[in-house]
């Protein structure tokens, strides 16, 4: 799952003003857990970003997803 562009429009919208504090420590939050767990299985994976994600990286980027959907 990429995050990669809904965390680029999120930090376009913190620029701009239009996240609250809570949204940016909820979001900063889930996605600290995220970066952690992925980082993780990179390493286990010899750092080959083309293995299988592991169900715990899966479960924090729907998450973080999810979160970033909510901020208009």
């Amino acid at each position: 799952m990429d995050v990669s562009s809904p965390m680029t429009r999120y930090r376009n919208s913190i620029s701009s003003g239009n996240i609250t504090q809570g949204e940016q420590q909820q979001v900063n939050s889930t996605y600290s857990q995220y970066r952690a767990a992925y980082d993780q299985a990179l390493q286990a994976a010899d750092n080959n970003r083309d293995a299988p994600a592991p169900a715990n990286v899966k479960s924090l980027a729907t998450q973080l997803i999810g979160e970033l959907q909510t901020i208009p």
